[in-house]
């Protein structure tokens, strides 16, 4: 296998951010790659009170979209869920902004992800559980950026990186299987 190759079957976790000012019901700005971009960001606020978007998650061929409130996916999967997937437990985590559950179990050295709205996929536990701790980093710092300012968010920054804080807490004790 190539480089690239290697490159694409190896698993990513990253967000977008609904923006509502566009035309498109379902506009999806990916997360910020530099500072021009997370400038950007901004003027999309007030129509994204609920801070919408997508966790998307993708292994060569394979990807799944987890549309909610990226707050709570970000809480509750990308940080929340880290130290029941390295005690291999198993997780239900409930949507935020609609009906149903994300369900997360431990097959062997896979993680099966599905639920509501999302296809059945399993990606290596060894890929999934860092991608999502780091997108999970990187959202708390998109949100501090966007919203650390506003007193009203206070308490979610808080809480996110309380949640950050037992992720990397549980990823330090982690034998990476």
């Amino acid at each position: 296998m190539s480089e690239t190759e290697a490159r694409a079957a190896r698993l990513t976790v990253r967000f977008c951010y609904f923006d509502f000012t566009d035309e498109d019901a379902l506009s999806c700005v990916p997360e910020p790659a530099n500072q021009d971009e997370l400038n950007e960001f901004p003027a999309l606020l007030d129509d994204n009170e609920r801070d919408s978007g997508e966790i998307v998650l993708e292994r060569g061929d394979v990807a799944i979209r987890i549309r909610d409130s990226l707050d709570a996916m970000v809480s509750l999967f990308c940080l929340g869920a880290i130290a029941d997937l390295v005690d291999r437990k198993h997780v239900v985590i409930r949507y935020f902004e609609s009906y149903g559950y994300l369900r997360l179990d431990p097959e062997a050295s896979d993680q099966l992800i599905s639920g509501d709205f999302v296809p059945t996929v399993r990606f290596p536990r060894a890929e999934l559980i860092p991608a999502l701790a780091a997108a999970g980093e990187r959202y708390v710092q998109f949100f501090a950026y966007l919203r650390g300012d506003d007193p009203a968010f206070a308490s979610l920054l808080a809480n996110l990186r309380d949640k950050l804080a037992q992720a990397q807490h549980a990823l330090a004790r982690w034998d990476g299987t």
